[in-house]
């Protein structure tokens, strides 16, 4: 099982909650099979996430530039869902060195040359279960 949380220091805490006192924040949870579920809560809500690894090989987070991509074929746009550019970003042929920078780099190029752009900035942190020899 992977534990992630996120919690702010106490000084960006309270410059956020000054800012975003009546805001809310949206998680989605992206699958690899294209459902999705979200949850809401307050803006400065702590945020503790519990994945079971028996079925998830790789997690990835991301930031709300996954949800930017458009595929422009002539006079038409279609948004992307986050699974159809999540899952050619997690096929990794190796996982040494910055592996999840390096196939991203490679995987924007496949997605320019298929006419897909966006327009949002991307974070991505991965975790990746890794069996024992």
């Amino acid at each position: 099982m992977i534990g992630l949380t996120y919690l702010m220091r106490n000084f960006r805490s309270l410059q956020v909650s000054q800012i975003f006192s009546n805001h809310t924040k949206k998680v989605i949870y992206h699958y690899a099979d294209g459902s999705e579920t979200e949850d809401e809560s307050a803006y400065d809500y702590p945020m503790d996430f519990k994945i079971h690894t028996v079925n998830a090989p790789v997690v990835l987070v991301a930031s709300d530039g996954i949800d930017t991509f458009l595929r422009k074929s002539g006079k038409v746009t279609q948004q992307l869902k986050a699974h159809e550019i999540i899952n050619p970003c997690v096929s990794f042929k190796n996982i040494k060195g910055e592996f999840l920078k390096r196939r991203l780099n490679k995987q924007m190029k496949v997605f320019e040359r298929e006419g897909i752009g966006h327009f949002d900035d991307l974070s991505l942190g991965a975790f990746l279960k890794i069996e024992e020899q």
